[in-house]
């Protein structure tokens, strides 16, 4: 599924020029940009190699009658992570399948840290991410 990133100065969330807003995204995924989509556009990360731009803070919409759901993509900061299995707490993170994250491994990108723990898959987690400067491990 593809959305469309817009700017977004109401968002409580919001730092300026690091977050954008989106639509038809779950909560807490990471997403990607599409190159071959529209300018801005984003879709949930599919492996372990997308390197994401950033997190989706809340649930948004799908789209309903050609009007989409509007939300916040946090590319900085404090923000939930879905897990994709057992995390512990000040591990490295590194996205995985369907927009979710896991302990980062060598040859990983790390986008952020976990300050809690993930007992198990689709457990979602507070992390301290940046998108904006991903590290490869």
């Amino acid at each position: 599924m593809t959305t469309t990133i817009m700017g977004n100065q109401m968002a409580p969330e919001f730092r300026p020029g690091e977050n954008r807003t989106s639509s038809a995204i779950g909560a807490a995924l990471c997403v990607k940009r599409v190159a071959a989509e529209a300018p801005d556009s984003v879709v949930v990360t599919a492996a372990d190699t997308d390197v994401p731009c950033g997190v989706t803070s809340a649930a948004l919409p799908a789209s309903a009658g050609g009007v989409h759901g509007v939300g916040d993509v946090v590319l900085r900061g404090r923000t939930r992570v879905t897990a994709s299995a057992a995390i512990t707490a000040g591990d490295r993170l590194a996205p995985e399948a369907a927009g979710k994250v896991k302990t980062a491994a060598s040859g990983d990108i790390v986008i952020g840290q976990a300050l809690e723990a993930a007992t198990a898959d689709d457990d979602v987690i507070m992390a301290e991410i940046d998108c904006t400067a991903p590290v490869l491990l």
